[in-house]
């Protein structure tokens, strides 16, 4: 579902993720405004040294939307 943000400027989406393996692939995120799809942060890759290691943190300014629909799009390597 969209989202309207309105006028504002301090919408920001803030999300943690864990990504550990060898096969890890790349974890986006993508902003639709109903006409274009951009993706406003690609991480890529091994982020954690250990399964056991803390969660990072990620916050993605949206600022620049007043209508999102946002999705996200993880891939895995295949060896």
């Amino acid at each position: 579902p969209s989202i309207t943000l309105g006028s504002a400027s301090a919408y920001r989406l803030t999300y943690n993720y864990h990504m550990y393996g060898s096969d890890i692939g790349q974890l986006e995120v993508i902003v639709n405004d109903g006409t274009t799809s951009t993706t406003v942060e690609t991480i890529i890759g091994q982020q954690q040294t250990s399964n056991a290691d803390a969660w990072l943190g990620s916050v993605v300014d949206l600022a620049l939307w007043q209508l999102v629909c946002l999705h996200s799009s993880q891939t895995q390597d295949v060896l």
